[in-house]
């Protein structure tokens, strides 16, 4: 929320080309690099006025893997899936275009300077 960027100009419309258990494939994918909609998300519509959504934990080629199942999700249902964010300045900057309201702190020291050593 913090990034303030609107999910749906992110998002993408897909006709799956089949679902597997978790893993669900769609040509489209296999155009974005590998692991771009992995942390990302799936949202479907079983019925009308009834969304459902699931986390994605992975993308490889035309395939990504939900976090969980989804009943009703058969080979060419109609979903939008939302990519990923590495949260990082790079994929801030690079593929969402968003780097002026990047909210992280990539250049922090890993050891806190005003810790206390004890020899």
């Amino acid at each position: 929320a913090g990034c303030n960027l609107v999910q749906n100009d992110f998002r993408i419309q897909v006709a799956l080309g089949g679902v597997t258990g978790l893993t669900i494939q769609a040509a489209i994918l296999s155009t974005y690099t590998d692991g771009r909609f992995a942390g990302g998300f799936l949202e479907f519509e079983p019925t009308p006025g009834q969304v459902e959504y699931r986390g994605l934990k992975s993308h490889t080629g035309d395939l990504a893997e939900m976090t969980h199942p989804l009943d009703g999700m058969i080979s060419g249902s109609t979903v939008y899936l939302y990519p990923g964010c590495a949260h990082n300045p790079t994929d801030c900057d690079d593929f969402f275009s968003n780097i002026l309201n990047y909210g992280g702190f990539p250049y922090s020291q890993a050891k806190n300077p005003y810790a206390i050593s004890v020899f």
